[in-house]
């Protein structure tokens, strides 16, 4: 995997400096063996951890390489979907705790209406009131549902690769966040709470986090449950 990751780099680093140098033919050439040595990276089952991080990273690699170009934008993001399926949605279910009504209020069903037959359903995601991510074992968004997006004005696509410290400020990740996910990553179901401002105002903000593993037993990072409710603080102050 890696020889094979490393290989796509030195294709890749050719094919642009035939495409500066205006050789089309050559550039055509590398594209071909290009698209041949993606396939093969992106179509590989891990073997291992370290395996299944080295494809994540580099499909979060080639989108931040390519952003600028809608169209490649696409497509990774469709690279990193496949491997969020392959590696996550099919154990998530079999991690994740039951939920309470008063943890997840209207969402109680959200078990039973996302895992049907114990695979994770992204359109079941995409409906929850919740905010939902799945974040990486180096800390970046490999996952995110609408409602998490739209709550942090951006678009899902916009998220995926980010770094959780630059949503949630450089303080705050290392203040309390990058411990409580270390703690997930080390097989933990961890409940973090956090203030923060959002539209101008302060929420609460509590966090499940849950780690999500490969059918290999493979840790692929860490499932965020997110639930805003008002600041007691506040309250209680007046």
């Amino acid at each position: 995997m890696k020889e094979r990751i490393e290989l796509f780099w030195l294709k890749y680093a050719q094919m642009q400096r035939a495409v500066d140098s205006g050789d089309d033919k050559l550039a055509s050439l590398v594209d071909r063996e290009l698209d041949s040595l993606l396939d093969a990276i992106i179509e590989h089952k891990a073997l291992n951890a370290l395996e299944m991080q080295m494809q994540f990273q580099f499909a979060i690699d080639l989108i931040k390489k390519e952003a600028d170009d809608l169209s490649c934008t696409i497509r990774h993001l469709a690279y990193l979907q496949a491997l969020v399926e392959r590696y996550i949605l099919p154990r998530a279910s079999t991690e994740l705790p039951p939920p309470t009504g008063e943890d997840f209020g209207e969402n109680v069903s959200f078990y039973s209406s996302a895992f049907p037959n114990g695979v994770l359903d992204l359109a079941a995601l995409e409906a929850i009131k919740d905010r939902i991510a799945v974040i990486s074992p180096d800390c970046r968004v490999l996952f995110t549902n609408s409602v998490n997006a739209a709550r942090l004005h951006k678009a899902p696509a916009d998220l995926i690769g980010q770094h959780i410290a630059e949503l949630v400020g450089v303080h705050r990740f290392r203040l309390g966040m990058k411990d409580a996910l270390e703690q997930c990553f080390a097989g933990e179901i961890v409940e973090y709470t956090y203030a923060a401002e959002i539209d101008d105002r302060t929420v609460v903000v509590h966090c499940r986090m849950t780690p999500c593993y490969s059918s290999e037993r493979a840790l692929v990072g860490a499932m965020l449950v997110m639930k805003e409710m008002a600041d007691r603080r506040r309250s209680r102050a007046a």
